[in-house]
C-alpha cells in the first residue's frame, strides 16, 4: 500500500535525523542510557540483525494474503479497513515526528508530552502493533485454522516483546520526577482515565 509505505519513509527519516543528532544546542544531547541488558535485548531484537532471526524466521505471521486480499471482493468494509490502517500506521508516525532531533531507543533526552503522548504513554508502540493485525490479518489464512492460530500466537508474542521494551523503558524513565509526573497526569487525564470515567459515569 503506498501511503503506509509512504508513512514508514517518514517515520526512517526522522528517526535517523534523532539517531545522528546528539547536540545540546538543539536539547538533544544524551541525558541517560539503560543499562540493563533487559531493556537492550528486547529492543534490539526488534531491528536486523536479530530481528531476522526473531521476527522474521521463529515468530512468523507474514503470509501474502494481507487485508487487501480478503477484503477486496467487499468494497465498503475494506474501505474502511484500509482507513483504519492509515489511521494506526498515521499514529505511529506521528509519534516519532514528535520527537523530533530527541528521536532514539535506550536514552533518554528529554520528556515529549505533546502529539498523540498527550493520551497514552506508548502511541508508537500500541498504534504499531494494532497496524500489524490490521495489515497482515494473522487469524485470517487459507491454509486451515492451525496455520492462522499459529500466526496469531507468532505476533501475540511480537507484541509481548514491544509490551516489554515499553515496561524497560519506564524503569529506566521513572527515575526522573518529570517523568513520573507525566506518568500520574496520564494516569488521570489519558484516553484510558477518560474512557473509565465516562464509563462510571453511564452506568452510576
Amino acid at each position: 500500500m503506498v501511503v503506509v509505505a509512504f508513512l514508514y519513509a517518514i517515520d526512517t527519516c526522522f528517526a535517523v535525523i534523532g539517531y545522528v543528532n546528539t547536540s545540546a544546542r538543539i536539547a538533544a544531547q544524551i541525558r541517560s542510557v539503560d543499562q540493563t541488558w533487559l531493556g537492550w535485548l528486547s529492543a534490539l531484537v526488534c531491528y536486523p540483525p536479530l530481528s531476522v532471526l526473531v521476527l522474521d524466521t521463529w515468530l512468523v505471521y507474514k503470509t501474502s494474503e494481507d487485508w487487501l486480499h480478503w477484503f477486496a471482493r467487499f468494497p465498503t468494509f475494506g474501505t474502511f479497513w484500509g482507513f483504519l490502517v492509515v489511521l494506526t500506521t498515521g499514529i505511529y508516525v506521528w509519534a516519532t515526528v514528535v520527537f523530533g532531533p530527541r528521536f532514539s531507543n535506550l536514552t533518554y533526552r528529554g520528556l515529549i508530552t505533546a502529539g498523540p503522548y498527550r493520551f497514552v504513554r506508548h502511541p508508537a508502540y500500541l498504534s504499531k502493533n494494532l497496524s500489524w493485525w490490521l495489515i497482515f490479518t494473522p487469524f485470517l489464512s487459507s491454509q486451515g485454522w492451525r496455520v492462522a492460530v499459529t500466526h496469531s500466537l507468532a505476533l501475540l508474542a511480537i507484541n509481548g516483546i514491544y509490551w516489554l521494551r515499553a515496561r524497560t523503558e519506564e524503569r529506566h524513565l521513572l527515575r526522573y520526577p518529570e517523568y513520573r509526573a507525566y506518568v500520574d497526569w496520564i494516569r488521570r487525564n489519558g484516553v484510558w482515565a477518560s474512557l473509565m470515567g465516562r464509563r462510571g459515569r453511564e452506568m452510576a
